[in-house]
């Protein structure tokens, strides 16, 4: 009995280790292609109170990236009372992305590495499933959050920065 004990610690144990090495990881390398000429386009957000997509102009000025992370400043023309400084945080094993697990990451034909992250949290006062993708490319750049209610079954976009330079 002790023999099947010991082997399936050592099979769970290896599987453990197969499947977080096979975990979806970013890197430093690729936050790099942020850096330099501003990225200018819009803002789309769904506007909660009037059930309408909204779209506002938007520039994002992206720090050279530090260690396992990128500041960055967005400015809103016309809406300064906005503006605001944020930071993109990848953690030490690269497999959460601003705190949140990164559940897949891909590279695209054109170069896109696209990393998507979901983690549970609220919106609009609710319990919800939220999902970030982040496409980086060197001339385009999205960031799309989508939620998903738990009283729906879809994921719907709630806001989406589109952004090129």
């Amino acid at each position: 009995m002790k023999t099947s004990h010991t082997f399936a610690l050592f099979a769970l144990l290896f599987v453990a280790q197969w499947a977080l090495a096979e975990s979806p990881c970013v890197t430093q390398a690729d936050l790099t292609m942020l850096d330099g000429a501003p990225w200018t386009g819009s803002l789309s957000y769904l506007d909660y109170s009037s059930g309408e997509s909204e779209q506002i102009p938007v520039t994002i000025q992206f720090d050279k990236p530090g260690k396992k992370k990128v500041i960055y400043r967005i400015k809103y023309p016309g809406e300064s009372q906005y503006n605001s400084r944020e930071k993109l945080r990848i953690s030490k094993d690269g497999r959460k992305l601003n705190g949140e697990p990164v559940v897949s990451r891909s590279v695209l034909e054109d170069g896109t590495i696209v990393v998507v992250t979901e983690y549970r949290d609220k919106d609009d006062g609710q319990q919800a499933d939220i999902r970030m993708t982040y496409s980086l490319h060197a001339s385009r750049l999205e960031i799309r959050k989508e939620v998903r209610f738990d009283s729906d079954g879809e994921y719907f976009e709630r806001n989406a920065y589109r952004l090129t330079r």
